[in-house]
């Protein structure tokens, strides 16, 4: 994920520790076939049963607490229910097994502790230049296999051979080591995933070639060194020798590397045409009660929204070491609903919010003219001049694909943003005692300046 979306991995090694990473480890790229040599697609079947699967939401989506700025990743969504405040899979789709999609190395395996229950990632490829990995299983493989073997030893913090492991904390609440397993569709299970508190998987892959098939994905950052961590600035919040080597880190982050936004790409494109339409065809919101409007332009969704000399975009805490924060709390983001196009949405996360505020995703009527709901688009940085300030009023809470006019209830106060001296940084305030922007509100002391 993206610098500013940074997991326990980076958090609490700052607090903690980590045992040391082996010098004479072994790295995949070593083993795997250039991509341009194989045929393509690469995989022939989905990754899990899809009669199970409710809604599949492309990248793009945010849900204005834990993903303020929107994500990169597919969200695969079992259906379910809210049980004790606790999202839970239905009988009949809880512990769906998730299987290999196609001939793949299984690379890397990472295992988080949260909420006191265990939480895999694995990461795999068919090639050098690809990485895949799905988010959020229950467990890794089946009963007495080599990978449940192999994921066992990584939460235990074991170093087999020459697969690194490297873990945070103590006790350690994060582990994670390469792997070298190959894995077919019917090889077996990878692991199981709709579980308690967890009704989703994720899917996510980046492909660093150069080449632009399967094409990039739509948008562009203002700076892609806000969006990356790259190896090299590890060292600067991880010091040796408690850092992964750079080939583990290669693994286990594989959307967390240099230049890494530039290589997400749609991961449906690199199934074979049968298994890309079955999901495609449920893409839209997570029960898919909203399908997906295929927009020419972002087919396969969009997450990259910054507009150099507009405020429209993703905003980051400037008080932050070494530029990243630990989660979103200290991000906003001014970007639009990508179901029912062209609905402006304004998210800020908790900690740029007043006092007993905890979360901040809203809609409002755009305008084309003046500073009052103008469109994120239409806004301009102006040079050698005053910036003026755009207010933000009529405010409703947002959900996807409902466009404002139907957008029940109403959400008190106002946000008032301004660039400041380069269309870079820029203020924000919610003001949820003003009533509308009528008055010309300014901000006050407890304004945040961001920056992106």
């Amino acid at each position: 994920m993206r610098k500013s979306i940074l997991n326990s991995v980076l958090v609490i090694a700052l607090l903690g520790w980590a045992r040391e990473a082996r010098a004479d480890i072994w790295d995949p790229n070593d083993d795997l076939p250039s991509c341009d040599t194989l045929s393509t697609p690469y995989f022939t079947s989905p990754p899990v049963d899809l009669s199970k699967v409710l809604g599949i939401e492309p990248p793009g989506f945010f849900n204005g607490d834990t993903h303020i700025i929107p994500i990169h990743v597919m969200y695969f969504y079992s259906d379910f229910t809210v049980v004790g405040g606790v999202p839970t899979p239905v009988l009949t789709s809880q512990n769906q097994p998730i299987y290999a999609p196609g001939n793949v190395l299984i690379t890397g395996i990472e295992w988080d502790l949260k909420n006191g229950s265990d939480d895999w990632y694995v990461t795999f490829t068919p090639c050098r230049e690809v990485r895949f990995r799905y988010h959020h299983l229950s467990v890794v493989g089946e009963t007495g296999s080599a990978l449940r073997a192999r994921a066992e030893e990584i939460k235990a913090g074991t170093t087999s051979g020459d697969l690194e492991t490297w873990c945070v904390g103590d006790p350690a609440v994060m582990c994670s080591g390469l792997v070298n397993i190959a894995a077919t569709p019917t090889s077996g299970e990878l692991g199981r995933v709709f579980w308690a508190g967890n009704p989703a998987f994720n899917l996510s892959m980046r492909d660093n070639r150069t080449s632009s098939t399967p094409p990039v994905l739509a948008g562009m950052p203002y700076s892609f060194d806000r969006y990356n961590l790259d190896y090299s600035e590890l060292s600067t919040v991880i010091p040796a020798p408690t850092m992964p080597s750079a080939i583990l880190f290669n693994e286990i982050n594989p959307s967390r590397t240099a230049a890494s936004d530039r290589q997400v790409r749609c991961a449906t494109d690199y199934f074979d045409s049968t298994s890309k339409g079955s999901m495609e065809a449920l893409f839209g919101n997570s029960d898919h009660s909203i399908s997906w409007p295929s927009p020419a332009n972002y087919p396969c969704g969009r997450f990259l929204h910054d507009d150099p000399g507009k405020i429209k975009g993703s905003w980051f805490a400037d008080t932050e070491i070494t530029e990243f924060i630990p989660d979103e709390s200290k991000a906003a983001a001014l970007t639009f609903d990508s179901l029912a196009q062209g609905t402006p949405v304004i998210t800020i996360g908790r900690d740029l919010l007043p006092t007993g505020t905890t979360k901040l995703m809203v809609t409002f009527p755009g305008a084309s003219t003046g500073t009052v709901n103008r469109f994120f688009q239409q806004t301009a940085f102006v040079t050698g001049g005053s910036q003026p300030i755009y207010c933000y009023d009529q405010l409703r809470p947002f959900d996807f694909g409902v466009p404002y006019s139907s957008s029940p209830g109403s959400t008190s106060g106002v946000v008032i943003f301004q660039l400041q001296s380069t269309d870079a940084e820029m203020k924000l305030e919610y003001l949820p005692s003003v009533t509308d922007c009528s008055s010309a509100p300014t901000f006050t002391s407890a304004a945040h300046t961001v920056i992106r």
